[in-house]
């Protein structure tokens, strides 16, 4: 996680680069107390996002995109999950994320204690967004529409000082 702030601190204000490090210096933090056990850590996807999901019409989903996978928390794959349906969905989350959940249980465990990762890894989550689109950006500007880092990275940067403020005492302090 430190080591993308840098990368990303080129596209904020002053203000913005003191939060960004002091939530990554806290989420780094949080991190090192998570377990690793097996059930709960391994091998994922790591994009699991709603444009890299396509069921069909017999029901059989397939994902694909294997491009971020690593070995990480489950709960972070999750959030991801989480992510992208509140950015497809906005309100009508719901019905969608708890038919996600069944769907996921029915192949690997959730981690007994989901509901409180979930804020952590939607940290994470932004963070690794953030820090994705800033390292890239030079090489992609001018070759793929943008909107204006201008408006991108503060957009981007509200969004996880509400993820923060949802995490409150689960993102540990000083």
């Amino acid at each position: 996680i430190t080591t993308l702030v840098p990368y990303i601190c080129q596209f904020l204000s002053t203000e913005d680069q003191r939060f960004l490090r002091q939530v990554a210096d806290r989420l780094k933090k949080t991190l090192t107390f998570l377990p690793k056990e097996q059930h709960g850590f391994g091998i994922c996807h790591a994009d699991l996002v709603l444009s890299n999901v396509r069921m069909k019409k017999d029901g059989i989903v397939t994902l694909f995109d294997f491009g971020e996978t690593q070995k990480i928390w489950r709960s972070f794959e999750v959030a991801v999950f989480f992510w992208s349906l509140q950015h497809r969905f906005e309100e009508e989350v719901q019905a969608p994320w708890n038919a996600f959940l069944e769907g996921y249980r029915s192949v690997r465990n959730l981690p007994e204690n989901l509901d409180e990762q979930l804020p952590i890894m939607l940290i994470l989550r932004q963070i690794s967004f953030l820090g994705g689109n800033a390292a890239t950006l030079p090489l992609r500007l001018g070759t793929e529409p943008f909107e204006s880092q201008n408006s991108f990275f503060p957009k981007a940067v509200e969004q996880l000082r509400l993820y923060v403020e949802q995490a409150g005492q689960l993102l540990l302090g000083d």
